[in-house]
């Protein structure tokens, strides 16, 4: 079936068309002080859109200015005024908040404690250039605009601030390889940043007194340009400043709302307050919704933050972190998170909680239930009825600790371990006054209708008109027919390597989950571990023997095995709900011990290679995220998948020329046992061409997505054979141009858009001519 779309529209905007489930943000190359400064983000994702919010601050700052992002087709800006940059330097980051209740974010990890970094250049004017040193030697050296950065000259400096930083932006033709960065007679040309046409060196460590930087350069012909040098002094220590910088704000929303035949009214507060001095900051904010009630999850928000530089940051109340995609991931906890950081290692430590507990939903049969033949009559005739807990939620505690180490900013590797688990003495047996209803069928056992009133009952009315018909009832304690208790843990370990100036980078990461579905009745004891697979009490756990009684596969000695369940219980509760029950086949370990144990069921892991260059950016994913991985704290990790994934992206012609292509592979075939896997081939290519700023721009776009599930034959379903066979794909090309045009001081876009969708049957030449193909 084909679609094709033309529109043209008269749009304040520009149109940007990407594939796949990501942000998109290209940020900009040249930003200038007094310049209005327009960040645009696209967000590609199914699911919606709760809250869009950018932030940004001066470098060095402590406190972020908070925006809401502005929608604007399928992209969201935030537009910054120009009086509000500095030549320090700009921060800034986007955060989205999702219906799903996940989280994305530019940068991806950490983007409020990790903002991106744009280098800010100083509007031109001809008395701020400053002089270069004439040659010592008599060479026809040419003038060049070369433009300091930071620090300033003749400026007095912490030793943590030091960053070296020259824009060449109106130099043009320079030659890179000619580009020599002296400090203090040394030449550090080798461990400076020379990208975009600004030069960036940032020491490790600078002695306190006076220095004196000198850069030279030479043009793509040879000419030499004047050098330029200047000097700066470093202060010794931290120096506290006497003023003490403090803001805050407060607000509050009422709104009022028909919804069918309802009025739904909400009122909301919001406030937060920041005390900030050089060395470290205390914030706080808080929201106070009517839309709380003790029935649910809480609405309403508190969190405290303090933070000393960049060494240490204390959050408590409610925040939101990422860890790992394999543990925390921008999920809310409520409790304590303290962050170390030293640079050379950094321990993270996260307790607290999940879900908070929820007795009961505020409705009949929201506590208690009396469930469909909840009636028995016993061999002496006692009538008795089993009544069920229900509408309940446990309390579920997370605990997270990550110890990770940088050696000499090149080798990284880090280790972590997750444990969340439900208290099952956080929800109550007994709910005075919650109903329940019971209908006739409910009261009628072995065929005897009983003289009980079809009614809503509490527990105390129902048991009263039971006993007075001779019967009575009964509540567990435990193993209730609503939610299960449950227990996670998660351990797991990454290694990276960073290359070529920090613009390679290299990493790997490995996690083994246990997963307790059931914790109700506690771990299981050494007998019991004995028959967890087979039913033969000899000492050997999944054992076999043949007719004659010997051993046909061996099986484990349980005497080998130096612990009891039961003795670690506090750390995961292990029985016979437990995924994985044997952790990996020992068998196959003896053979092939490093394939084993990476490809458990309950494994996931990742290989990632990115290259970040400035015409050309990669990246080289394989993943790999086992079907009975689970992690509570991610409960939207997909499982069962298996894949790879390679994009390259071309930035030519000072970046107004953008070509990228994606390649990915995706199926479900991890364990052996699995004969008809899924799989998906998605490619996608990209072509943006914007020449400049009064000029039209185009965008070419082509996604083709291939889904096959490897079946060859028909099934038969019953009695009769169905077509289960999938084998499809579809293209998508997109192409756009924008033409921008203005009516006096009004500025207009005019926007021209092609669609062209078409999804085929591969495989409709051998199927039945009734077959109905759900995609056309």
């Amino acid at each position: 079936m084909k679609r094709i779309h033309i529109t043209a529209l008269i749009l304040f905007s520009n149109l940007f068309a990407f594939s796949g489930s990501y942000l998109f943000h290209e940020p900009p190359v040249e930003v200038r002080t007094g310049k209005d400064l327009i960040l645009s983000v696209t967000l590609i994702s199914d699911n919606r859109v709760v809250e869009a919010k950018g932030y940004y601050r001066t470098k060095g700052n402590l406190s972020f200015q908070e925006m809401h992002l502005q929608r604007l087709h399928a992209s969201w800006e935030m537009r910054i005024n120009g009086g509000a940059l500095s030549e320090k330097g700009l921060e800034y980051c986007f955060i989205f908040k999702m219906s799903d209740g996940g989280m994305l974010a530019f940068p991806k990890k950490n983007p409020l404690e990790q903002p991106h970094v744009l280098v800010v250049l100083p509007m031109i004017f001809p008395e701020k250039i400053i002089d270069v040193i004439e040659p010592v030697f008599q060479q026809e050296f040419v003038s060049a605009e070369i433009l300091i950065l930071a620090p300033e000259p003749e400026a007095e400096i912490n030793s943590k601030d030091a960053v070296i930083a020259v824009s060449l932006f109106n130099i043009p033709d320079v030659d890179s390889a000619s580009i020599r960065l002296v400090v203090d007679d040394k030449d550090i040309t080798a461990n400076a940043e020379i990208s975009g046409g600004v030069v960036t060196y940032i020491p490790k460590r600078i002695k306190k007194g006076v220095h004196t930087v000198r850069i030279s350069m030479s043009k793509m012909d040879g000419t030499p340009v004047n050098p330029l040098s200047w000097t700066f002094t470093v202060r010794d220590g931290l120096a506290i400043l006497g003023n003490v910088d403090y803001k805050g704000d407060i607000s509050a929303r009422y709104s009022n709302e028909y919804v069918g035949e309802n009025f739904l009214n909400v009122g909301e507060i919001r406030g937060n307050a920041q005390v900030s001095v050089e060395f470290g900051k205390i914030k706080t904010s808080f929201r106070q919704t009517t839309r709380n009630n003790p029935y649910r999850q809480p609405l309403n928000r508190f969190s405290s933050a303090l933070q000393f530089g960049e060494y240490l940051d204390i959050r408590m109340g409610d925040f939101y972190r990422s860890v790992s995609p394999y543990t925390l991931d921008g999920r809310r906890v409520r409790g304590l998170s303290v962050d170390v950081d030293l640079k050379f290692a950094r321990l993270e430590v996260i307790q607290g909680q999940l879900n908070r507990t929820v007795q009961h939903l505020n409705k009949t049969d929201g506590a208690l239930l009396l469930p469909t033949n909840a009636g028995a009559v016993d061999t002496s005739g006692q009538l008795s009825f089993i009544l069920d807990r229900t509408g309940y939620t446990f309390d579920r505690e997370i605990t997270l600790t990550r110890l990770s180490v940088d050696l000499f900013s090149k080798f990284q590797m880090g280790v972590h371990f997750m444990k969340a688990k439900d208290d099952v003495k956080s929800v109550n047996k007994d709910i005075s006054g919650a109903s329940f209803s019971v209908d006739s069928s409910d009261i009628t056992v072995n065929d005897s209708l009983y003289d009980i009133a079809v009614d809503n009952y509490t527990y105390n009315t129902f048991t009263s008109a039971v006993e007075a018909v001779g019967g009575n009832v009964n509540l567990p304690d435990k193993n209730w027919g609503g939610r299960t208790p449950e227990d996670n843990i998660v351990i797991g370990f990454d290694i990276g390597t960073v290359r070529d100036k920090k613009r390679l980078k290299l990493d790997f990461s490995w996690n083994f989950s246990m997963h307790n579905r059931d914790i109700w009745d506690g771990p299981m004891t050494f007998s019991q571990l004995d028959t967890i697979i087979d039913d033969t009490a000899d000492g050997f756990i999944a054992q076999s023997y043949d007719a004659d009684g010997n051993v046909s596969t061996a099986g484990i000695d349980t005497a080998q095995i130096p612990f009891d369940p039961s003795s670690f219980q506090n750390l995961f509760i292990y029985n016979i709900n437990t995924t994985p029950l044997v952790p990996f086949d020992y068998i196959s370990a003896k053979n092939f011990p490093i394939a084993t144990y990476i490809n458990m069921p309950s494994s996931a892991f990742h290989f990632r290679l990115m290259g970040n260059y400035r015409i050309n950016k990669f990246t080289m994913v394989y993943r790999q995220i086992g079907p009975e991985f689970v992690s509570l704290a991610n409960p939207y990790l997909t499982t069962n998948i298996r894949e790879f994934v390679f994009t390259n992206r071309l930035a030519l012609i000072e970046n107004k020329l953008l070509l990228s292509a994606t390649y990915k592979y995706k199926d479900d075939k991890i364990l052996f046992i699995v004969k008809e896997p899924l799989k998906t081939k998605t490619l996608v290519a990209s072509f943006t061409f914007m020449p400049g700023l009064n000029a039209p721009s185009f965008v070419v776009n082509f996604q083709s997505i291939g889904k096959n599930n490897s079946k060859t034959e028909l099934d038969k379903v019953g009695e009769e054979l169905q077509d289960l066979r999938q084998d499809s794909r579809t293209n998508n090309s997109f192409f756009s141009v924008t033409y921008p045009f203005a009516t006096g001081v009004v500025k207009h876009n005019l926007n021209l858009n092609v669609n062209n969708i078409v999804n085929e049957d591969q495989l409709a030449g051998d199927r039945k001519k009734d077959y109905f193909y759900q995609k056309s």
